[in-house]
């Protein structure tokens, strides 16, 4: 549980870009935000919290008021709603966000679902050069993941099906996009190797960066 309070925004290669662009006024929405640790290191960095935004299917928001002690001077416009199926304060942003961050998130799904979810994120977007960057469980192989003794199972994605997904958001949005997509270790990504042992070798962390060309 420790690792879900570390920000993982700062270890995307688009973070300096994302800083720079939010300091000039561009808007953010992290869906998937959980306590809001990654908005908080933006601002940390130096983003204003001004036309920011965050997404959750559960509410933790208040129990990051309560780890962090910062609710006089923390203020996001924070919604709890599905992105399967938005509720109107979502879907009142379509079109209006310049960069999302979607972090272990869309790894739970299927294929099927995850494109859904995919396509629903792009209709968020603003047009060309909003991003959607982020991390989830992946790895070199398509397959069904499992996490031993548990009923887990999600469809875990390649490089290649995650550009594939992208390619099938564009045909079905009349959006094109750029996919910049590589396989991490969880090592490489800060986690202790005896904390992911139980997920199995095959199971990685996809990284991803994915640019709305028109």
């Amino acid at each position: 549980m420790a690792k879900f309070l570390d920000p993982m925004i700062v270890r995307s290669p688009a973070y300096p870009e994302v800083l720079s662009r939010l300091k000039k006024g561009q808007s953010f929405l992290d869906v998937g935000c959980f306590m809001g640790y990654d908005l908080r290191q933006l601002i940390f960095d130096g983003a204003p919290s001004k036309n920011s935004h965050a997404a959750d299917i559960v509410n933790h928001w208040e129990l990051g008021y309560q780890l962090f002690n910062d609710r006089e001077k923390f203020h996001i416009d924070y919604v709890e709603t599905d992105i399967l199926s938005p509720g109107d304060e979502l879907l009142q942003l379509r079109g209006k966000i310049d960069i999302i961050s979607v972090t272990h998130v869309l790894h739970q799904w299927n294929l099927e679902t995850q494109l859904a979810a995919a396509t629903h994120l792009s209709l968020l977007t603003k047009g060309s050069g909003s991003l959607i960057i982020g991390f989830q469980a992946g790895g070199l192989t398509t397959k069904v993941g499992e996490v031993t003794g548990t009923k887990y199972r999600a469809e875990l994605q390649t490089p290649e099906s995650w550009k594939r997904m992208w390619e099938s958001v564009g045909e079905q949005t009349g959006t094109l996009w750029e996919t910049q997509v590589r396989v991490r270790t969880w090592e490489d990504v800060g986690y202790d190797p005896k904390d992911t042992v139980y997920m199995g070798k095959e199971l990685q962390m996809l990284e991803f960066v994915v640019t709305r060309k028109k």
